[in-house]
């Protein structure tokens, strides 16, 4: 149920409303950690070509990766990706000097990784730009305290900075939406 939601944040980044540039003119540069087998990296990559953007993604997993890429290269969406087979904690981005406009975490969930995760790479969004998170909620079985690391990371990092607006979606374990302020 997420995916059209990313799908749609990747699309509208740029929307006029906040004072953008027209988005042909500066075309969304995005970010994903996480990949997996690929859902979340098509639904982006689907708004990247259309906005003629980037999305830059990294993962740790060689084989679910293999079956992304496939149905990646299968779309013919390779033109707007960027994959490294890297870990979120080593990893540098291509053009540090750039801004993101959105983030997608949905790597690792233990704690402290997504905060780490955001700690690392959430400087680099632009303000009004967007972060999103996945499994804000979990299952009642995975409840302990080294698996509720997207929950601990808002509560601990984002609600204390003041520096983002955010909502938890219900649904798919719950999707956080962050926009940067400032």
């Amino acid at each position: 149920p997420h995916l059209p939601v990313l799908y749609s944040l990747a699309r509208w980044v740029h929307a006029p409303q906040y004072g953008i540039p027209d988005p042909l003119s500066h075309p969304p540069r995005c970010m994903e950690i996480g990949v997996r087998q690929g859902p979340s990296t098509l639904a982006l990559l689907l708004a990247m070509r259309e906005m003629n953007g980037l999305l830059v993604s990294i993962d740790i997993d060689p084989v679910e990766t293999a079956v992304a890429n496939s149905l990646i290269a299968a779309a013919d969406l390779m033109p707007w990706w960027r994959f490294s087979l890297a870990h979120s904690d080593s990893f540098e981005l291509p053009d540090t000097h750039a801004e993101l406009d959105f983030l997608w975490i949905d790597g690792e969930h233990h704690h402290p990784q997504p905060s780490l995760d955001f700690a690392r790479y959430a400087p680099h969004v632009r303000a009004n730009g967007i972060i999103a998170m996945h499994d804000y909620y979990l299952e009642p079985w995975r409840m302990n305290e080294h698996e509720d690391g997207v929950r601990r990371c808002i509560e601990e990092l984002v609600r204390p900075s003041g520096q983002y607006e955010w909502c938890v979606l219900p649904w798919s374990y719950g999707l956080t939406i962050l926009r940067k302020l400032w």
